[in-house]
């Protein structure tokens, strides 16, 4: 089974549809992980990162991370799908967007400064997490 196969299972598994590879595409921006545009037969999209599957835990952490910004209604981030290991890599898929104009700074900057609003006195996170491939220990601290 390729990896890709082992993808579309994970995304199949998780959204409880049944997805099917049409096109993959390699799209840019990252430095650690190799990225993608995943197309089904159906039309839908999802982004997808491979890196070894000792790295798994960064994108267990990720996702996790993703989740709790969104929880907060405050800065649009994309939505975890699923997460796995298959032949020697691990993957995180989130949802897919479409990016176009680079949007308005000032909108930006009144959602982050919601955001750290939401979590109170102090900083911090539930978890440790990674800046890359570096682990970031998150212990709060006031």
């Amino acid at each position: 089974m390729s990896v890709w196969d082992s993808v579309a299972s994970a995304i199949s598994d998780a959204t409880q549809c049944p997805f099917t590879v049409n096109r993959t595409s390699s799209v840019g921006g990252g430095s650690i992980n190799d990225a993608y545009r995943l197309e089904g037969i159906d039309g839908r999209c999802y982004f997808v990162k491979l890196n070894d599957s000792r790295h798994h835990q960064m994108f267990v952490a990720e996702a996790e991370g993703l989740a709790a910004i969104a929880a907060t209604n405050t800065v649009f981030v994309p939505s975890p799908v699923t997460n796995g290991k298959a032949g020697g890599q691990s993957f995180l898929v989130l949802e897919h967007l479409e990016i176009g104009s680079h949007g308005s700074a000032t909108l930006l900057g009144k959602q982050l400064a919601a955001l750290h609003r939401c979590i109170g006195n102090g900083f911090g996170f539930d978890q440790d997490n990674f800046i890359g491939s570096t682990p970031q220990p998150n212990g709060w601290k006031a």
